[in-house]
């Protein structure tokens, strides 16, 4: 036994290899030019593929059969070298018939070409399959300039495929963005990541969700996200620190209608070309500001556009970032988010889509106005973290009601092909109805104190 405690990395070779039978042996003695004795029978008779050579050490081994298998045994400081893939742990039991090695205590898969590394308590390697099925705390981390990291109860990863699987309590994290649900899909070849099983994706306080979530990545960062069925979206807006004309987002394909961003240095809301478009179309505009002097807009435009970010405070004193400046809430059969450096760009709600808005004041509260919309399509187009515009498609309705504290009561309802509501500075702006344009206003009054007294309010 004290030899066999002695046995490293040649010896144990030797020992997987050596129960392998007349047929494979002759094989190998017959390999011309002294081929790798991991080679297998078919492989030196020509046509299958080469076999990755697999080698182990560890500081104590040890050789033995059981039920029909030979069964080498390493403990402490276990290293396995599979082609690309590199093994280690506290100990492992290698199985010759079954293919199959155990590892036990601090388990770490990692591969070099395919770029992860996956840790747990307990793995069961596949070598034929390079397949790695791992309990017991299992974390697999997508190495990218943004690393990836999964977790949940159980995980399989198939290297050579890239292909992964996980389940029960899924938790997936890129940058400040967070993922759950209770089943997990990993594609490596699309750069692409399914979340089931009552999937939600999270960025701080806002949500999306769905019956099935697919996470896109490109460039190693986390450019999309999908959700389909039963798709809800909750969304708070806070101003980041890119100034205005890096927050100008670019303009959205197929939307037949230019985006928020107008020509270079020049607020949407006073973009020629958008201008005369409007005047051309069969169109209804709404006055969101009524009785406002035209010099007094273009003011307010210009420096909603320039300000500083964090240059509006709360009660307390913290920037303005750190409160919610708006909230949507938002449903319909498909929706898809759109992120740059992490931060969500745009959303595109299609299929029933319904999209409610609710600008705060600047103490994070709702200031009572509220833009309501369904239609085909909604697109809502932020930058540097505030809600710019909200578009709407196809049999387009809207409602908007004004801010309490700007005196004005009603509600303005609109029905057209298409509807377009800017937002400046966390405020509704501007209303434009194309194609087929309606409008219609019903004034609110607030009810009298006799009418209160009888209703009891």
């Amino acid at each position: 036994m004290d030899t066999l405690h002695k046995l490293r990395l040649g010896a144990w070779i030797i020992v997987l290899f050596a129960a392998l039978g007349p047929a494979r042996a002759g094989a190998q003695a017959e390999d011309a030019g002294g081929e790798e004795t991991s080679k297998t029978a078919g492989e030196a008779g020509g046509g299958k593929k080469k076999e990755e050579p697999y080698h182990v050490e560890a500081d104590v081994t040890e050789g033995y059969y059981t039920a029909g298998d030979q069964v080498l045994h390493g403990i402490g400081n276990v290293v396995i070298i599979h082609g690309d893939t590199h093994i280690t742990c506290d100990e492992a039991f290698s199985y010759e018939k079954k293919n199959l090695t155990t590892l036990l205590g601090n388990a770490k898969v990692k591969d070099a070409v395919q770029q992860y590394t996956l840790t747990a308590g307990y793995v069961e390697y596949h070598r034929e399959k390079k397949l790695s099925i791992a309990t017991k705390s299992p974390r697999l981390v997508l190495e990218r300039d943004q690393p990836i990291t999964i977790t949940s109860e159980i995980m399989r990863m198939w290297t050579e495929k890239d292909f992964g699987e996980a389940a029960g309590n899924v938790k997936v994290v890129s940058e400040d963005v967070e993922g759950y649900g209770q089943k997990l899909k990993y594609f490596g070849k699309a750069d692409k990541i399914q979340l089931m099983g009552d999937p939600v994706v999270r960025q701080g306080d806002s949500r999306l969700a769905g019956d099935v979530i697919t996470l896109f990545l490109k460039d190693d960062k986390l450019r999309r996200a999908m959700a389909n069925g039963s798709s809800r979206l909750l969304y708070f807006s806070r101003p980041s620190e890119e100034t205005a004309e890096e927050e100008e987002s670019p303009a959205g394909e197929g939307s037949g209608e230019e985006e928020v961003t107008g020509e270079e240095g020049v607020p949407p809301e006073e973009t020629p070309a958008v201008a005369a478009e409007e005047e051309a179309a069969n169109e209804v505009e709404i006055p969101v500001e009524e009785g406002l002097p035209a010099e007094e807009e273009e003011t307010l435009v210009a420096e909603a556009e320039t300000a500083a970010p964090g240059e509006e405070r709360g009660p307390s004193g913290e920037e303005a970032e750190e409160t919610p400046t708006g909230r949507i809430e938002a449903s319909g059969d498909v929706m898809e988010g759109f992120f740059t450096d992490g931060k969500l760009e745009r959303v595109d709600i299609t299929g029933s889509a319904e999209g409610h808005y609710w600008p705060f004041d600047e103490f994070g509260r709702e200031s009572g106005e509220q833009v309501d919309s369904a239609g085909d399509l909604i697109r809502v187009t932020m930058a540097g973290g505030e809600v710019k515009k909200i578009l709407v498609e196809g049999n387009a309705e809207g409602v908007y009601r004004p801010a309490r504290a700007e005196g004005r009561s009603g509600v303005t309802r609109t029905t057209g092909d298409r509807i377009s509501v800017f937002v400046t500075k966390s405020e509704v702006r501007r209303i434009v109805v194309f194609g087929h344009a309606r409008g219609s206003y019903f004034t609110e009054e607030e009810p009298s104190a006799k009418e209160r007294e009888a209703t009891g309010g």
